[in-house]
């Protein structure tokens, strides 16, 4: 967990609730969390500052990344001394460049015909790949590599790719584990062998595809992310999984909206704090002046996986899965800018759209430490 931004000074936090002091029952004799105890709903009931901040950043489109719960911090400082809340405080909130909600980000492949060509490429690759694998021994780490290998086949099997609609952003996430696996692979058995850091890799990468298809099925299954039955599609869900569902979809949804909901638009926007201890969310200090990377984690330390944002921060915009990404800041020299939390989670905004505007993009802060 990234250090909390320095603070200083106090601020009043604004209420609506200004009744009766919540009665607390304690259970097991100890209130130490939220699993603990049980507040009575009454005009001034309280809830603890951690569950409250996230929720409430939602509320305001914006992800509550440790950088953002650190600003709300600096921003909101009493909070630095305090447990619980009243519910609906009105906290105050940073103060970024108005967000021009007509920009939408570019696709990360310009064509989407030849990113599902190059998929479909990298997936005969992987067969070809897998064969050449299975006539070896499998003997000392090519044993390894092989349980790595049947791991990756079962997770693309069960996602049913021969039977994809266009879902660009999604595709290329998996296009790009896919490649760096299927390099990797040719490589080892080329050589008859692999190595620790190439075994490491690939059960990174084993790793990062489970997770992200993993967490898209359960996305799909829990909020009803649509998925088209007449085109067979159990990408989102197994065939089992479809049919205790009974999801309908009406005969006239088009293949390119099958899949909404799979991204979200993420506008980036960076802050400091100057030697004085000052907050800067705004202005030529950090407008337009920063490059901002992304990549699956298992790539992170693959340059070639990155991928550069179009417009630079504040506000740098991607469209992104419910997944996890490993962000890093450079400027304009290519020079890399120091960041508190590089790995973020975007699932939260997926896993709570009743919280949220779904017409404007969401705010992702990162604090640059220093330049």
């Amino acid at each position: 967990m990234a250090q909390r931004p320095p603070t200083g000074g106090s601020a009043p936090i604004e209420s609506e609730d200004k009744g009766i002091n919540p009665v607390v029952f304690i259970v097991g004799g100890i209130a130490v969390g939220a699993a603990s105890y049980a507040i009575v709903k009454s005009k001034g009931a309280k809830i603890p500052v951690a569950a409250y901040l996230p929720e409430y950043l939602l509320t305001h489109n914006i992800l509550p990344t440790s950088d953002a719960l650190n600003l709300m911090y600096k921003l909101n400082p009493s909070l630095n001394n305090q447990q619980e809340i009243p519910k609906k405080s009105k906290l105050k909130l940073p103060e970024f460049p108005v967000l021009d909600e007509e920009i939408r980000p570019a696709l990360i492949s310009g064509d989407e015909v030849a990113l599902a060509t190059d998929l479909n490429r990298e997936m005969d690759q992987f067969e070809t790949s897998k064969e050449a694998l299975e006539k070896l021994e499998a003997a000392g780490n090519m044993a390894s590599v092989q349980v790595i290998t049947n791991q990756v086949n079962q997770q693309l099997t069960t996602a049913g790719w021969k039977d994809l609609t266009s879902r660009t952003i999604f595709d290329q996430m998996v296009y790009d584990l896919l490649r760096v696996f299927n390099q990797t692979l040719d490589e080892v058995v080329l050589a008859k062998s692999a190595d620790q850091k190439q075994l490491m890799l690939m059960q990174s990468i084993s790793d990062n595809l489970t997770e992200l298809l993993n967490d898209v099925r359960t996305l799909s299954l829990n909020h009803d992310f649509p998925v088209d039955l007449n085109k067979n599609l159990i990408f989102l869900a197994s065939v089992e999984e479809v049919s205790v569902r009974k999801v309908k979809v009406s005969n006239s949804v088009e293949a390119s909206s099958v899949v909404e909901g799979i991204s979200k638009d993420f506008a980036f926007a960076v802050y400091k704090i100057n030697e004085a201890g000052e907050l800067i969310t705004k202005g030529p200090e950090v407008e337009g002046k920063y490059k901002v990377k992304y990549v699956l984690p298992a790539l992170k330390d693959i340059p070639s996986a990155y991928h550069t944002l179009r417009d630079p921060a504040t506000y740098a915009v991607a469209a992104l899965p419910p997944a996890k990404m490993y962000i890093i800041v450079e400027d304009f020299s290519g020079i890399p800018v120091s960041i508190q939390d590089p790995l973020i989670d975007f699932k939260v905004v997926f896993k709570n759209p009743q919280l949220i505007n779904e017409d404007e993009m969401i705010i992702v802060p990162l604090y640059l430490s220093n330049d």
